[in-house]
C-alpha cells in the first residue's frame, strides 16, 4: 500500500511529518514561527487520494480514513463515481453514496478534476470540508479543467480552499512548452491568486496548489 511508503519515509525523516491529526499540523506550524533555525523547521504531509477507484466501494471510505487518509479526489478522469472536467457529466449514483460515506468518515472532499455539474451537486449535498487543491479561476484561462465563477463561489461558501496552481499552462492562455519559463513569470500567480481574491471577496480562501508531472506533458491535466 502506498501509505506505507509515507508512514516509511516519515519515520526515518528528520525534516517529514505525517500529519493525522490538527496537533500534528499545529506542530509543523509552530516550527516555522519565530526565529527558529532552519533545521528545526518541519515539512507535514497530509496523506491524499486523487482518483477514488481505490476505494472498491462507497463503504471501505471508513477504512482508508482508518490508513490515515484525510483527503479524497474523486476524480482525476470520469470514473464510476463521477465525471470529470475533459468528458463532463455529474455525480453517478455510486458516486453520491461514495461522499455520504466520506462525509461519515471525515474525510475532507477534493472537487479538483469533477466536472462543473458534479462540483455543484456535491456542493449542494457534502457535508464535510470541500477544497480544490489545485484548481484556480477560469477567469485566469478558459478552461474546464479551470473553476467557474459558482464552483469557486460555492467552495468559498463553504469556508474552503482554492488552490492556485504555479503551472504554466494554468496561467497563460495557449502557452506551449517551446515558449521556455520567462513566457510565464510570478506576476502570473499573483494575477491567478487575485482573480480567485476578487470571487471570494477576500484573501482567506486562496492557497498554493503545486503539483507536478514527470514526463510529457499531457492536455491540461
Amino acid at each position: 500500500m502506498q501509505i506505507d511508503l509515507y508512514r516509511r519515509w516519515a519515520a526515518t525523516s528528520s525534516e517529514i511529518d505525517l500529519i493525522l491529526e490538527r496537533r500534528e499540523l499545529d506542530a509543523v506550524i509552530d516550527s516555522w514561527l519565530g526565529d527558529r533555525p532552519q533545521s528545526a523547521r518541519r515539512v507535514g504531509l497530509v496523506p491524499l487520494m486523487e482518483n477514488a477507484d481505490p476505494i472498491r466501494e462507497p463503504a471501505e471510505a471508513a477504512f482508508w480514513a482508518e490508513q490515515g487518509v484525510r483527503l479524497v479526489g474523486p476524480a482525476w478522469h470520469s470514473n464510476r463515481y463521477t465525471g470529470d472536467t475533459e468528458d463532463g457529466g455529474p455525480l453517478t449514483p455510486l458516486g453520491r453514496e461514495l461522499i455520504a460515506e466520506m462525509g461519515k468518515a471525515q474525510l475532507a472532499l477534493d472537487i479538483t478534476h469533477m466536472s462543473e455539474q458534479a462540483c455543484l451537486e456535491a456542493l449542494d449535498v457534502y457535508q464535510g470540508v470541500v477544497v480544490a487543491s489545485h484548481a484556480h479561476s477560469q477567469r485566469t484561462v478558459a478552461t474546464p479543467r479551470l473553476l467557474s465563477d459558482r464552483v469557486i463561489e460555492g467552495i468559498v461558501a463553504r469556508d474552503g480552499i482554492i488552490g492556485v496552481m504555479p503551472v504554466n499552462w494554468a496561467l497563460r492562455s495557449g502557452w506551449e512548452p517551446d515558449y521556455g519559463k520567462a513566457a510565464v513569470t510570478l506576476d502570473a500567480v499573483v494575477d491567478a491568486i487575485d482573480a480567485v481574491c476578487q470571487i471570494a471577496g477576500d484573501a482567506h480562501h486562496v492557497g498554493l496548489g503545486t503539483r507536478w508531472r514527470t514526463g510529457r506533458r499531457v492536455g491540461a491535466r
